[in-house]
């Protein structure tokens, strides 16, 4: 018999996810925080071209939306303690 995993269950499976990740940052620790450190300062240089010529397509506009995630997560890596 199969049980379908309650909101208990699907929030500790939340805060699990969180802890990898924290974890991770704590292994690989000061190399991990250099190399979001550098890629949240250079990938603004990536997606301000896209801005100046404009998202005119919608390949422009997904390339930007990825590059502007990834530098958000690269920021929040970088801020991680």
């Amino acid at each position: 018999m199969s049980q379908v995993p309650g909101s208990s269950e699907f929030s500790q499976s939340r805060s699990e996810q969180s802890l990898h990740i924290s974890e991770l940052v704590h292994r690989f620790g000061d190399r991990l925080r250099a190399i979001s450190a550098w890629a949240s300062i250079s990938l603004p240089f990536l997606y301000l071209p896209l801005l100046f010529t404009g998202l005119n397509t919608v390949t422009q506009t997904i390339a930007f939306l990825l590059l502007l995630s990834l530098n958000a997560l690269m920021i929040h890596l970088w801020r991680v303690k």
